[in-house]
C-alpha cells in the first residue's frame, strides 16, 4: 500500500545506520546477554512466522503490523502527501521499535520479517479482493496472441495480417484511469512486434477523420485509411504510423471490414483480419453482413 511503501523507504536510511550498532552487538557475544526487558516482551520485534517473500498468495495471508493494525482501508489507501507526516502514534513508537529491530536483528531476512512485523499493511486482502472482482465497463481491446493459437491440421499458417483499428471519438472515453485509444495503440503495437516476425502487416485505420458532427459524417464515414502499407514490420515505422492520428468522427466498422476484404483478395497468400473496436457500427452500415 502506499503508506508502507514511504515508511519502508524511509526506513531503508535509518536501519543501515542501525546495522553498525548490531555487528557490534555480535563482536560482543562472548558477554552475557541482558535479559529482556518487561517493555521488550510487551511488542513482538521480528515473528518467526511472517513470510518476506512478494507474492499473491502471501500478501492475502499477510497480517497487520504491530504498530500499523489500526489502520484503515481509507487511510491506507489514500493519496500522499506531497510532504506527508507520520501519524503521532507511529511517529512516537516508531524509533524505539527500530532500536529493538536493529539490536535483534542477524541477517537482512531478519530485518525484513522485522520490518513487516512492525508495519506490513493489514488491508493487502481487502485491497487484492477489490482488483480480483473488478468488472471493466467494456471489452478490452486486446489482441490474441498468435504463439499461444493452434493451427488445425493441413491449414496453410497466415503469412498477411491486416489490422483495423478504430478511431471514433468514442475510443476518447477513459477506462481505469487511461483513454481507450491509448489503450488501443499500445495493444496494437505489441501485436504487430508479435505477428510481424512471421508475417506481412498493414494498419488500416477508419474513425479518424472529421469529427462527431454531423456535417462531418460523410467525410468521417467514408476517411478509411490504410497508414502502414502491406510488407514487412519495421518498429520505427508502424509506431511512427500509430502515432500519426487520433480519435475523432464517426464509426464506418462495415466498410472498414468491407475494404480489408477487397485487399485480401489481391494477395496470393492467406490473409488474417484482426479488429481492434469499442463500439458499434454508427455510419449505417451492416457489419453483422460482412464475412
Amino acid at each position: 500500500m502506499k503508506v508502507r511503501t514511504f515508511l519502508i523507504c524511509t526506513l531503508i536510511f535509518i536501519l543501515t545506520a542501525c546495522s553498525s550498532n548490531n555487528e557490534a552487538t555480535q563482536e560482543q557475544s562472548s558477554a552475557p546477554k541482558k535479559e529482556s526487558s518487561e517493555s521488550d516482551n510487551k511488542q513482538i520485534i521480528i515473528n518467526d512466522e511472517v513470510n518476506p517473500s512478494v507474492s499473491l498468495n502471501s500478501l492475502k495471508k499477510m497480517s497487520g503490523g504491530s504498530l500499523t493494525n489500526d489502520l484503515s482501508y481509507e487511510e491506507d489507501s489514500a493519496e500522499l502527501e506531497t510532504n506527508p507526516e507520520l501519524p503521532t502514534a507511529l511517529a512516537t513508537k516508531l524509533p524505539d521499535s527500530l532500536e529493538k529491530l536493529s539490536k535483534k536483528a542477524n541477517n537482512i531476512k531478519d530485518y525484513q520479517k522485522g520490518l513487516l512485523t512492525l508495519l506490513a499493511s493489514p488491508n493487502y486482502p481487502t485491497a487484492i479482493d477489490k482488483a480480483e472482482k473488478y468488472e471493466s465497463p467494456f471489452e478490452e481491446p486486446y489482441l490474441p496472441d498468435p504463439t499461444v493459437q493452434k493451427k488445425e491440421e493441413n491449414q496453410e499458417a497466415p503469412n498477411k495480417a491486416i489490422i483495423l483499428l478504430d478511431a471514433s471519438s468514442s475510443m476518447l472515453l477513459e477506462s481505469n484511469g487511461e483513454q481507450k485509444m491509448t489503450t488501443a495503440k499500445k495493444a496494437v503495437k505489441s501485436f504487430a512486434q508479435t505477428i510481424g516476425k512471421d508475417s506481412d502487416v498493414s494498419l488500416v485505420v477508419y474513425g479518424h477523420k472529421g469529427s462527431e458532427a454531423d456535417e462531418d459524417k460523410q467525410l468521417s464515414c467514408t476517411g478509411i485509411e490504410e497508414v502502414y502499407p502491406m510488407g514487412s514490420y519495421d518498429k520505427a515505422e508502424f509506431q511512427k504510423s500509430v502515432n500519426s492520428f487520433e480519435s475523432k468522427g464517426w464509426t464506418p466498422l462495415a466498410a472498414a471490414i468491407e475494404k480489408a476484404d477487397k485487399m485480401s483478395q489481391t494477395y496470393d497468400s492467406a490473409t488474417t483480419i484482426y479488429i481492434v473496436s469499442d463500439g458499434a457500427e454508427t455510419c449505417d452500415g451492416d457489419s453483422s453482413s460482412c464475412k
